[in-house]
């Protein structure tokens, strides 16, 4: 019998990504790709706002989703989590009805623990006693340190490095090539920009970047 794979996706670039990771680790055997909306599309009409639209207005059908596992295509954590809620409610399922992806090229230290809904890419390395909750989609040669703890729905892009012991809130979004020095907390909400040095501490609810990172403006748009 043939293991479907649900996606829910909103990035045309990224859905191959889940495909190609589902195929080689031998998660699935084809998929339900239920929207495939191009990534320019969300750049146009806020992301948060839109994917709240596309899950509760635009889903497709969903006969049978209880009979098979499912991944976000969503990299947004609103979106991810607006698909979270819509799913359960129409078909009943809890968290752990979601796989953890995890690429044949990702490296996971064998006491880290990885939360469901997971998708690690070619090159994520996840170190000792690490923590990953819901959700989190750690992105191509991103590196998350030992015991460090990411919060559900969190999405850490490429070539981040996190230190050691770092603590990131529900939520938070951390830029491409971004470096966290070890023993900082970042508040739930929070975006990090892209190249950004994070040297201390960051609040709930605010966007930073730059080196040194600073606290440039509230998120309120982009809560969940």
């Amino acid at each position: 019998m043939k293991r479907t794979l649900n996606l829910i996706g909103n990035d045309g670039n990224y859905l191959p990504v889940v495909c190609e990771m589902a195929m080689e680790t031998g998660l699935a055997d084809c998929f339900h790709i239920y929207r495939n909306i191009p990534c320019e599309s969300i750049a146009h009409t806020g992301a948060g706002d839109f994917a709240w639209n596309f899950v509760m207005h635009e889903f497709g059908d969903t006969e049978g989703l209880a009979d098979a596992p499912l991944a976000f295509g969503l990299t947004f954590p609103r979106g991810k989590d607006a698909c979270l809620r819509y799913v359960g409610e129409v078909a009943g399922l809890t968290r752990e009805a979601f796989p953890r992806i995890m690429h044949p090229r990702a490296y996971v230290a064998g006491s880290a623990q990885i939360g469901h809904g997971c998708l690690l890419e070619p090159g994520a390395v996840i170190s000792t006693e690490a923590v990953l909750g819901f959700g989190v989609t750690v992105k191509r040669n991103a590196a998350v340190g030992h015991h460090t703890v990411v919060g559900d729905y969190c999405d850490i892009s490429p070539c981040v490095c996190m230190a050691s012991r770092v603590v990131v809130g529900r939520g938070v979004m951390i830029g491409a090539g971004a470096v966290i020095r070890d023993g900082v907390t970042i508040g739930e909400n929070t975006w990090i920009g892209m190249g950004s040095v994070v040297t201390k501490s960051v609040p709930a609810g605010v966007i930073a970047y730059g080196n040194p990172a600073v606290v440039v403006r509230p998120n309120d748009k982009w809560s969940i």
